[in-house]
């Protein structure tokens, strides 16, 4: 019962925006991830308070900076 207990806590889910509302994102379902705590943690660590098309675009410049393509900074 103790293992059951500290796996729930672990894996409980939490709604994650993918436009922060600190950053004028909304609630909508639409702009709503429901991921476990675990991973919503870690996005916070790698990404902080990135919109999701600001993490796709800096995605993307690593890519062409792997592939040793040019890379257009903002």
């Amino acid at each position: 019962m103790r293992n059951l207990k500290q796996w729930e806590r672990k894996h409980r889910t939490n709604h994650h925006h993918l436009t922060p509302r600190s950053r004028g994102g909304s609630s909508l379902n639409s702009n709503l991830l429901t991921i476990d705590m675990e991973r919503h943690n870690a996005w916070h660590f790698l990404f902080g308070n990135k919109t999701l098309q600001e993490i796709i675009d800096l995605l993307e410049r690593l890519k062409q900076i792997k592939k040793g393509g040019r890379v257009k900074y903002y």
